[in-house]
Order: C-alpha cells, then structure tokens, then sequence
C-alpha cells in the first residue's frame, strides 16, 4: 500500500460512476467491463481486491444500475475521522 493514497477518485472515473443526492451509481456493464467479470458479486471482490486503499460496495438496484459506496480504509500511516 502506498501511504496516503486514495484510488476512489480513478475507480469512480474508471466505472463511470454518477453522483445523485449523495449517492454513487454505475452501470453493471461498466463495473463488470472494467474489471473483467461476469457478476457483480465477483466484480465487488475484485475491486476490493485491487482498490487496497478503500473498501467497496455494490448494491444492485436492477440488472443494469448499481448503489456504489466508496470508504477510506483505515491504515497505519492516517487515522480515519
């Protein structure tokens, strides 16, 4: 991990995210094209997985649009506020 990096911002860009209200959504084509799955599930897993820096969630809403939350992880070099 790289002290004080923060990949939301590159994920949120990559994803094609769209902001409402406080809310992130993407579409599940997008999700499962920028990360090379099928499901959402597995895609969830992947991002977690290469996004270190933040812990990821995705919702379905439909077959095509998802919820998406981005969260800091906590890590030795910051403390979460």
């Amino acid at each position: 991990m790289i002290p004080y990096s923060d990949s939301s911002e590159y994920l949120k860009k990559q994803i094609n995210t769209k902001t409402i209200k406080d809310s992130n959504y993407a579409k599940t084509e997008d999700i499962v094209n920028y990360i090379g799955t099928t499901s959402i599930e597995d895609a969830n897993i992947k991002i977690n997985n290469l996004h270190r820096d933040v812990n990821v969630d995705i919702y379905p809403i439909d077959d095509e649009t998802n919820v998406i939350t981005i969260e800091k992880r906590p890590s030795e070099f910051e403390v979460k506020k």
